[in-house]
C-alpha cells in the first residue's frame, strides 16, 4: 500500500484528542485518521463509507455501549474498539457481535492500532482471494447441507469462509456473527487435555486434527462437539484452505460425563467412607473393595480380589455369610441392616452392621453382591452397657426401698415392688389404674391436688411434701413425696418418689419423748406427779389404759407399784417377787410383747403364774440402770390383741432407758433430800446428844474428883471401913463411866460405818442361855428372879458380838428398872409359820407410858434415866441394841404398861 492508501474513521475520541494524531505510518504504510465526535447510525447506514477500518472510542462514562454492538450486527464493517475501562465482560460481548479487534486504552499505541488495521485489511483481501475456490466450497456445502453434520470452510488466516446450516444451528449464532469467528476461537479451550493442533495444521505439520471441546452456544448453553480438521491443498500442492466439520455430542459427553462422575464418586465414596464397601461375582469372590474392608492379613484392598470370605473369617462366620449371598443371588432380595459377629481366627471379634444387594445383568439375572458393613463393635459394646445400665437402673428403681410411681391423669401407671410393699398390696393390678386419690387421707386431698398440680403447670421438680397415706390394709402410714414432670405414651405425667417416714416420725416422736421424760426430773417437784407426766409422754405414742411402773427393791426383796393405772385390777400393794408377768421381764432383763394365749403357754410350761385379770396383749419392757434391773414398765390391754405391735415393743424399750435415767435421778434427788434432812436431824441430835452426855458424863466424874481429893486430903485420917467405901464407890462409877464410853465408841462406830459384821451359824437357843447365866449375878444383887425358856434349837446367820451385846442391852436394862423381889423371863422361840425366831425380855418392872416409848430407839431425844435404885442410864444401849438388830436383818419393838412392867422382843431369821 501506498502513502494514504488506508483511512481510518475514529468515532467519539472525547477528551483523547491526541489519541493516534492525523496520520499513522507503519512500514511504509501511511493510515490517515478521519475523526468524528460521535456515532450516528443513520449515516452509516445510508451513505457509502469514504474510509476502510472504523475505529470506536468507548469511554468510561460511556452510558449505552450496546450501539456498537448493533452497528456491528447491521453492517459488520471492519472495526476496532478501544475501551477505556479493561471492561472483559463488554469487550467479550462486543467480539461475540462481531468485532474483529478489541484493544484496552492503555494497550492502544500507534503500533498496536496500526498493525490490526493492517491485519485487517490483510483479511478481507485474502477473503476476496478466495472466491476461485467457490465451486468447490459450493459443492461441499451441498454436499453436507442434507445431513446433521455441521460443515464450515476456513482460510489459511483461519476465518471462516462458509457454512451449511447444520453448523449455524449448532452454535446459534446469526451469519455475520459466525463469519466473524476463527478457527482457532472454535478449536482452542481451556476443557482439553489434547496438544493444540492448529498451529501444526497450519505450518503445514500436519494435515488433519480430530478434538472433543465444550463450546458455548448464541444462549450462553454448553454444548459438546466433536470437531475434524482438514487441510485442502491448491494444484501446486500449496494450502489453500481448511475444512471442518462438527457433530453435537451434547447428549453423549453429558452421559459420558455423568457416567464419569459417577465412577468419580463411587470411587471417592470407596476410598473416603469408613464404612467397608465391596462387590462380589456370582462366585463370592471379591471383586472390588474399598480402603476401609476390614479383612485381617491384608496390608493392601486389592489383595483381597479373588478371594473369598473363607479366607479371612471362621468357618461358621463365612459359611453364615455364604448362605445370605446364595438367598440374595436366589430370591433377588436384599439383606438390610443385619447385625453380625465377625469373628476371625486368631479369636478377635468385631461386630458389624451389613447391608447387602444383588446385582443384575442386562438380561435382568442377578450376577452379583454389593455390600456395605459398617463396623458398630463400639456402637454394640455401648448398646451392651447401656443394657447393663438400663438393667442397673431397673434394678436400682425396683429395689430401692423408696417407692417410685408414675401419676398420668392422677392415675398410678407404674410403681415398683416397693410401692407394692408401702401400699400392703397382694398383687401390682391391686394399685395400677388406681386413682393416687385412693391411698391418701382424706385430710391431705388438698395439699396433694396443690402439689401435683404445681408440677404440671410449672414444669418443673417440687420439693417434698408430707401426707399420710391410707394403705390397702387400712393402716395410716407417713410418707414424704417428691415429684417431677415428665411423659407417658406421650402425655403429660408426673414421677413421685414416696418415701415411708412412718418410723421417722416415730423416732423424732421418740427423741422428743425421751428428751421431755428426761427434762421432767427437773421440773416435777414429786415422784408421783414425774410418773404422771412419763405416763402421758409414753400416751404421745402408743395406747396406755392400762399403765403401771414397778419397782424392785433389791436390798428388802420387795416389788412395789408406785404408779398404776388399770381399768380392771386394783393396784397391787408392795410384796415379795412372786411368778407374775413382772417377776418375769424383772428375771429374764428383756422385753416382752406377750398374747393371752403367750401367757398362757408360759403358765402351762411353770415360767409364770397368773397374776390379776388376763390381758389380750401385755407389753412389759425392763427398767435398767448399768445393766441393774431397778422394775419394769408395763402397758396391756384388756380387749385388742392388736392394740401393739413389735414396733411398739421397739418404742417402749427405746424410752425405757430415759425412763430409768429419770426415776433414778428423782430417788437420788429425794435420796439427797432426805440426806439433807437427816443430816439437819443429825446435827440438832448431835449438838443434843453431846450435851447430854457432857452432863452424864461430867456428874460421875465430878463423884470421882470429890471422893479422890477427899481421899487425898484425909487420907492418913480416914478410918479403914470409910477408906473402903470411898474405893468402892470410885471403882463402881469408874465402871459406869466406861460402859458410858464402851457404848459412845460403838455408836461412833456405827455412824461412821466402822463397825465390822462377821456373820456366821450359831444356835440361838444356847446363844440366849450363854447370855442370861453371864448377867445372872447382876440380878441375883437386887434379889430379881432371872428365867430362861428356849424352846428353839436351828441356827441363825448372824455376828455373835453384837446378838451377844443386845441381848446383855436388853437384861441389863430389865435389872436396871425392875424393883427388888421382881422377876424377868427371856424366852427365844420360833415364830409361827415362818423361818425366824424372836426373842423376848420381859420384866416386872415399872414400865413405860406412851411418851417414853415413842422416845425410845431415838437418838434426838436420848435423855438419862435412873433405875429403882438410882443406877445411871442414858438409853444409848437401846439405840445400839436397834443398831445390831437391823445389821442382822432383825426387827426390834416393844410392848410396855407402867406400873406392870416391859416386854422387848426382837426377831432373826433363821439359816
Amino acid at each position: 500500500m501506498t502513502t494514504k492508501d488506508i483511512k481510518c474513521l475514529l468515532i467519539n475520541p472525547g477528551a483523547h484528542r491526541t489519541l493516534l494524531g492525523d496520520e499513522i505510518r507503519n512500514n511504509g504504510t501511511c493510515i490517515s485518521i478521519i475523526r468524528k465526535p460521535d456515532y450516528s447510525e443513520m449515516e452509516f447506514s445510508h451513505q457509502e463509507p469514504d474510509y476502510d477500518v472504523c475505529i470506536f472510542f468507548i469511554g468510561k462514562d460511556e452510558v449505552n455501549p450496546g450501539k456498537y454492538s448493533e452497528f456491528l450486527t447491521r453492517l459488520n464493517p471492519p472495526a476496532i474498539f478501544i475501551l477505556e475501562n479493561k471492561d472483559y465482560e463488554l469487550a467479550y460481548r462486543l467480539m461475540k457481535a462481531g468485532a474483529t479487534e478489541t484493544v484496552f486504552l492503555q494497550d492502544a499505541t500507534n503500533e498496536v492500532i496500526s498493525a490490526s488495521v493492517i491485519k485487517l485489511l490483510d483479511k478481507k483481501n485474502r477473503t476476496g482471494s478466495s472466491q476461485s475456490y467457490k465451486p468447490f466450497i459450493d459443492m461441499m456445502c451441498s454436499l453436507f447441507e442434507p445431513t446433521r453434520l455441521g460443515f464450515a470452510v476456513f482460510d489459511m488466516s483461519g476465518s471462516m469462509l462458509h457454512f451449511n446450516s447444520s453448523f449455524q444451528q449448532v452454535l446459534g449464532f446469526n451469519k455475520t456473527r459466525l463469519l466473524s469467528m476463527k478457527l482457532e476461537e472454535i478449536c482452542y479451550s481451556d476443557y482439553v487435555d489434547e496438544v493444540y493442533y492448529y498451529d501444526d495444521l497450519v505450518s503445514g505439520k500436519i494435515k488433519c486434527f480430530e478434538l472433543e471441546r465444550p463450546l458455548y452456544n448464541k444462549e450462553g448453553n454448553l454444548i459438546w462437539c466433536r470437531i475434524f480438521v482438514n487441510l485442502i491443498k491448491g494444484r501446486e500442492g500449496k494450502p489453500e484452505f481448511m475444512v471442518m466439520t462438527m457433530n453435537d455430542i451434547t447428549e453423549r459427553k453429558q452421559s459420558f460425563l455423568q457416567l464419569e462422575k459417577e465412577r468419580y464418586y463411587l470411587q471417592r465414596l470407596m476410598d473416603n467412607i469408613p464404612d467397608a464397601i465391596y462387590f462380589k461375582d456370582a462366585e463370592h469372590r471379591f471383586t472390588k473393595v474399598s480402603r476401609y474392608i476390614h479383612l485381617k492379613g491384608i496390608s493392601n484392598p486389592d489383595q483381597a480380589i479373588g478371594k473369598t470370605d473363607f479366607d479371612f473369617f471362621t468357618k461358621e462366620h463365612a459359611q453364615e455369610a455364604f448362605d445370605d449371598e446364595e438367598r440374595i443371588l436366589r430370591t433377588g432380595k436384599p439383606v438390610i441392616n443385619k447385625v453380625e459377629k465377625e469373628t476371625f481366627p486368631n479369636g478377635e471379634i468385631a461386630w458389624v452392621s451389613t447391608t447387602k444387594a444383588p446385582l443384575f445383568d442386562a438380561g435382568g439375572n442377578a450376577n452379583g453382591i454389593v455390600g456395605i458393613s459398617r463396623d458398630v463393635t463400639e456402637m454394640k459394646l455401648s448398646e451392651e452397657a447401656l443394657l447393663k445400665s438400663e438393667e442397673r437402673y431397673r434394678n436400682l428403681v425396683e429395689y430401692i426401698p423408696d417407692t417410685i410411681a408414675v401419676i398420668c391423669g392422677n392415675k398410678i401407671v407404674y410403681t415398683n415392688s416397693a410401692g407394692m410393699s408401702l401400699l400392703k398390696a397382694p398383687k401390682m393390678s391391686d394399685i395400677l389404674e388406681e386413682s393416687i386419690f385412693t391411698f391418701i387421707h382424706s385430710h391431705y386431698f388438698p395439699t396433694a391436688k396443690r402439689f401435683l398440680e404445681s408440677i404440671l403447670c410449672r414444669k418443673k421438680p417440687a420439693r417434698a411434701n408430707r401426707v399420710k397415706l391410707i394403705t390397702l390394709s387400712g393402716e395410716t402410714i407417713d410418707a414424704e413425696i417428691t415429684g417431677l414432670p415428665t411423659t407417658y405414651n406421650e402425655k403429660p405425667a408426673i414421677q413421685l418418689v414416696i418415701r415411708d417416714i412412718t418410723d421417722l416420725k416415730r423416732q423424732e416422736r421418740i427423741r422428743q419423748t425421751t428428751l421431755k421424760i428426761l427434762q421432767a426430773s427437773n421440773f416435777t417437784q414429786t415422784t408421783e406427779e414425774l410418773f404422771r407426766y412419763i405416763h402421758q409422754a409414753v400416751g404421745s405414742l402408743m395406747p396406755v389404759n392400762n399403765f403401771y411402773i414397778a419397782l424392785y427393791d433389791e436390798q428388802n426383796q420387795v416389788l412395789s407399784f408406785p404408779y398404776w393405772v388399770d381399768e380392771e385390777d386394783e393396784q397391787m400393794l408392795p410384796k415379795k417377787p412372786g411368778r407374775g408377768l413382772t417377776e418375769y421381764v424383772l428375771r429374764s432383763g428383756k422385753a416382752m410383747l406377750l398374747t393371752e394365749d403367750d401367757d398362757l403357754e408360759l403358765q402351762k410350761k411353770g415360767e409364770v403364774d397368773l397374776v390379776g385379770s388376763p390381758a389380750r396383749i401385755w407389753l412389759g419392757v425392763p427398767l435398767q440402770i448399768k445393766e441393774k434391773t431397778i422394775g419394769a414398765m408395763v402397758v396391756q390391754d384388756y380387749t385388742r390383741e392388736e392394740a401393739y405391735t413389735e414396733n411398739d415393743k421397739e418404742t417402749l424399750e427405746l424410752i425405757s432407758y430415759p425412763v430409768s435415767r429419770a426415776i433414778e435421778r428423782r430417788k437420788n434427788e429425794e435420796q439427797i433430800l432426805e440426806y439433807v434432812q437427816q443430816l439437819k436431824e443429825t446435827n440438832a441430835t448431835k449438838d443434843r446428844f453431846f450435851s447430854f452426855i457432857s452432863h452424864d458424863l461430867r456428874g460421875p466424874f465430878s463423884s470421882l474428883l470429890g471422893f479422890s481429893e477427899m481421899m487425898l486430903e484425909d487420907f492418913e485420917s480416914l478410918p479403914h471401913e470409910d477408906l473402903k467405901r470411898y474405893l468402892e464407890i470410885i471403882n463402881a462409877t469408874s465402871r459406869n463411866l466406861y460402859n458410858l464410853l464402851n457404848n459412845l465408841l460403838q455408836f461412833s462406830r456405827f455412824q461412821t460405818g466402822r463397825v465390822q459384821y462377821n456373820p456366821s451359824e450359831y444356835n440361838l437357843g444356847e446363844l440366849v442361855s450363854k447370855n442370861v447365866d453371864l448377867l445372872r449375878g447382876n440380878a441375883l444383887k437386887k434379889g430379881i428372879h432371872l428365867t430362861t425358856e428356849t424352846t428353839i434349837n436351828r441356827a441363825a446367820f448372824v455376828d455373835e458380838e453384837m446378838i451377844s451385846s443386845a441381848i446383855q442391852n436388853l437384861i441389863t436394862n430389865a435389872v436396871k428398872f425392875t424393883p427388888r423381889n421382881g422377876s424377868i423371863t427371856v424366852k427365844c422361840v420360833q415364830m409361827e409359820g415362818e423361818d425366824k425366831a424372836m426373842i423376848s425380855v420381859c420384866d416386872t418392872g415399872v414400865g413405860m407410858d406412851k411418851d417414853t416409848l415413842d422416845k425410845l430407839f431415838r437418838i434426838e431425844v436420848i435423855h438419862s434415866t435412873s433405875g429403882t435404885e438410882k443406877e445411871p442410864g442414858t438409853g444409848l444401849g437401846l439405840i445400839l441394841t436397834k443398831e445390831f438388830v437391823e445389821k442382822n436383818n432383825g426387827r426390834i419393838w416393844v410392848q410396855s404398861t407402867p406400873g406392870k412392867g416391859s416386854t422387848f422382843c426382837f426377831t432373826l431369821p433363821l439359816s
